[in-house]
């Protein structure tokens, strides 16, 4: 015998199998003419499945599933990154069948990483596409995945350099680096991003931010976001590096404004230049941080600098708002934030007088 039965709206058949009530959604909306339908079209031939014995799906496992998920993703420009994600997956879960995993266990899982909620965020995109599979194959009622969410910002941290610490990296390099760090200082582009540049991205007064290397890419992708995507304004502090680099990068013949000293090729990942930063931090005697903070030192700077708005400053660094720079810097800037001229005329001429204080 097949019930009908409503939840959230939708449709689904009850019946039993070998004494276990199963639950099919008809992916139908619950109304009178669909109710109609189901018990006319859907049921007699779900019926005759049922007790030919037809109908005895066994829902597979994640692997499986997951698996069938790479296929569907394999023209992605991500492709390596989610499959990355996806092998971690597996290692937990691979084995499991789909319709026994909870969302306890998946929570408890994403929060075992020691990553930041971004990084958690990609890895549960993967777990909604694969149960996303398990649900198209009618293996699981619901995608569980669905339920679960990981807020988008968070406290990076960031440890920006000085002023004085600014100048002596700059002193302790040379050549090609130099010229990389004094662009990264006054852009705040990301590692990724300086390397994908080339020439015809660079006019007179701005740079226009279109690639980004990535380090499981061949060639250089469009940058992180979509909204990434941006033109940057060169500081006159910034020209001096991008002038001597241009330079050089014509003498190789290269359309990249940085390439391999070696081959001449664009460069494939950052690993050049992260040994490259560390003798110059050795050399500077600067307390060590990542080659990241170069993009936290320019964010920083030009938010104390009060040229700027916090927007401005977002839109520079490929941000589509402010919360996250706020989030980011805020505690960098807290001592700049009194820091007013108090004779701003808000409404023009103020009216009335008020006594002086004393």
């Amino acid at each position: 015998m097949i019930y009908l039965r409503s939840r959230e709206g939708k449709l689904y058949a009850r019946f039993f199998i070998d004494g276990k009530e199963v639950s099919k959604s008809l992916k139908l909306d619950d109304t009178k003419q669909n109710r109609t339908f189901a018990k006319k079209q859907i049921f007699p031939e779900l019926d005759r499945k049922i007790y030919s014995g037809e109908y005895r799906r066994v829902a597979k496992t994640l692997a499986y599933y997951s698996a069938k998920y790479l296929t569907l993703k394999e023209s992605a420009k991500s492709y390596p990154d989610i499959a990355r994600r996806v092998e971690a997956i597996n290692k937990v879960f691979g084995t499991k069948r789909i319709d026994t995993i909870t969302k306890l266990s998946i929570k408890e899982w994403l929060n075992s990483f020691k990553i930041k909620n971004i990084s958690k965020k990609n890895y549960l995109v993967a777990l909604k596409g694969i149960f996303g599979v398990a649900y198209d194959d009618e293996a699981i009622e619901k995608n569980i995945i669905n339920d679960i969410s990981i807020g988008t910002y968070e406290s990076v941290q960031a440890e920006p350099f000085s002023e004085d610490e600014v100048r002596l990296i700059l002193e302790a390099s040379e050549g090609e680096f130099k010229n990389y760090l004094g662009i990264a200082f006054n852009t705040g582009m990301r590692t990724g991003e300086i390397l994908g540049l080339m020439l015809s991205d660079i006019d007179a007064t701005t740079i226009s931010v279109k690639r980004a290397v990535s380090r499981n890419s061949k060639e250089p992708t469009t940058p992180k976001t979509q909204k990434s995507i941006r033109k940057i304004p060169i500081l006159e502090a910034c020209i001096p590096y991008l002038q001597d680099q241009i330079e050089r990068a014509i003498q190789k013949k290269s359309l990249y404004l940085f390439s391999s000293e070696t081959t001449g090729s664009h460069y494939s990942d950052a690993s050049a230049l992260k040994t490259k930063w560390k003798k110059v931090m050795v050399c500077s005697k600067v307390h060590y941080r990542k080659l990241y903070n170069t993009r936290h030192t320019f964010a920083t700077a030009m938010l104390r600098s009060g040229q700027v708005s916090v927007l401005t400053v977002a839109k520079m660094l490929g941000h589509s708002n402010s919360k996250m720079v706020l989030t980011t810097y805020g505690g960098f800037i807290a001592s700049e934030e009194l820091k007013i001229d108090r004779s701003i005329k808000l409404y023009g001429t103020n009216h009335g007088t008020v006594e002086k204080m004393v």
